[in-house]
């Protein structure tokens, strides 16, 4: 399974991709929404992950750019944020899943694992 990371932090990035491989998912790395985009239209990722700030646009704005190109491709969104409507807007926008920072790399995999086990199901 390929799975695109939007992180500006590229320690953070650099984690979640060791955490990714180390689960035998294929991380496909961006450091901004214009990277994440791209390889959107490249790559054809599985799954994506992106944080709440993707550097160019939101990570709201990118979620829901990404959900109108492709309206099934499975979405977390990373962020700091605790305020009800923003993650309310994150669900609308096309989000399957919200996690908040700090986070565990490997909470992040669970979650990946449900969502891909719920889509595949249904």
């Amino acid at each position: 399974m390929k799975i695109l990371v939007c992180e500006k932090e590229d320690v953070l990035l650099t984690a979640l991709e060791f955490r990714m491989n180390k689960h035998k998912f294929q991380t496909l790395r961006a450091h901004n929404a214009v990277e994440a985009l791209e390889i959107l239209d490249t790559q054809s990722p599985d799954f994506m992950v992106t944080d709440a700030n993707a550097g160019s646009m939101s990570g709201l704005d990118l979620i829901k750019t990404v959900h109108s190109k492709q309206p099934n491709l499975p979405i977390i969104l990373i962020s700091t944020m605790e305020d009800d409507d923003e993650i309310l807007e994150a669900f609308q926008a096309g989000a399957r899943d919200f996690i908040t920072k700090p986070f565990n790399p490997v909470e992040l995999v669970l979650r990946i694992r449900k969502i891909f086990q719920e889509t595949e199901v249904g």
